[in-house]
């Protein structure tokens, strides 16, 4: 895997990753069509940074979980990482000084090590 080449717009700092790693080369293609139309051309400056609720945030990755999930329905850990993904997020956006355990504990009524458990290798 190639090492994340980003690439900084200088009219609202919006980052983007060209290494290719993350995505299909149709997405890269659809990707810099995007990137020349907003910030190439600076109608990002006119807009000025997008902010996105919580309530966007939440559903975007639930909705990006669910569908990742529903690939590897056979597979219990896929999910339970997923989905601990998307509660560590939504938790380190609002506490950025949080760890994944105080992630846990802020999301899930089980224990820590019990949650953990799900997504570890072996269990």
């Amino acid at each position: 895997m190639a090492t994340p080449r980003y690439v900084d717009c200088p009219n609202c700092g919006e980052k983007r990753d060209t290494s290719g790693n993350y995505t299909s080369p149709a997405n890269q293609e659809r990707d810099q069509r995007r990137w020349a139309e907003e910030h190439e051309s600076g109608k990002c400056a006119a807009n000025g940074p997008r902010a996105f609720s919580r309530d966007q945030i939440s559903g975007a990755l639930n909705r990006a979980a669910d569908a990742v999930t529903d690939l590897a329905a056979q597979d219990d850990r896929v999910g339970d990482a997923i989905n601990l993904v998307v509660n560590a997020t939504l938790t380190f956006l609002e506490s950025p000084d949080a760890d994944l355990e105080a992630a846990v504990a802020a999301n899930y009524s089980d224990s820590v090590d019990d949650v953990l458990g799900w997504v570890r290798a072996g269990n």
